[in-house]
């Protein structure tokens, strides 16, 4: 398993939907104009963040969750 990484350049560029990923983008940015998405963009979004980027955003709530 690869070693969990913080890199805030990657984590604003995914916080303001600037990944180059249409559809995470989309999702970010609709996100921070609305305050809201859809459940399916909430889950590829993470799993974007979690799984490709490395980045856990709350290593106990993932855990116990």
């Amino acid at each position: 398993m690869s070693a969990w990484q913080q890199n805030d350049d990657l984590f604003d560029a995914w916080c303001t939907g600037h990944n180059q990923l249409s559809h995470i983008d989309a999702a970010m940015r609709q996100l921070a104009e609305t305050d809201w998405m859809r459940n399916w963009l909430r889950m590829i979004s993470a799993s974007f963040l979690v799984n490709d980027l490395l980045i856990d955003g709350d290593l106990t709530a993932n855990n116990g969750g």
